[in-house]
């Protein structure tokens, strides 16, 4: 019977050394699991600082898109002004190119009829 119960105590110990090997092995686990909540948690933290600045750079870039298109709109009705403005200083210029051929035009002309006149006195 004293052998019987050292064969049940040895393996209550050895049931008792598995039971801690088990349990020291879940605290473990369960350590290391805390652990990558941590991390993942500080990687969602810097995720969302990314990403808020991130979006923070997308609107200044919409901002300056925007800006930059109005300017261009801005330019562009002042390219179409000045264009409008050379071709009326054009036509202009050709008027006045025009008149001042009839005005020579004319001059000849009273002066062609006054030497006919003073021809035909």
């Amino acid at each position: 019977e004293v052998e019987s119960l050292r064969t049940r105590y040895a393996k209550l110990q050895d049931a008792h050394r598995s039971s801690q090997d088990a349990h020291e092995s879940a605290v473990a686990d369960r350590r290391a699991s805390e652990r990558r909540l941590q991390d993942a948690e500080a990687e969602l933290a810097r995720s969302k600082h990314d990403l808020a600045r991130l979006q923070s750079d997308y609107e200044s870039a919409f901002d300056a898109l925007q800006r930059s298109e109005g300017g261009r709109e801005a330019q562009a009705a002042a390219e179409s002004q000045r264009d409008h403005a050379y071709k009326r200083a054009e036509r202009s210029l050709v008027d006045a190119r025009e008149a001042r051929a009839a005005q020579h035009a004319a001059d000849a002309a009273r002066a062609a009829l006054s030497d006919r006149l003073v021809q035909l006195e």
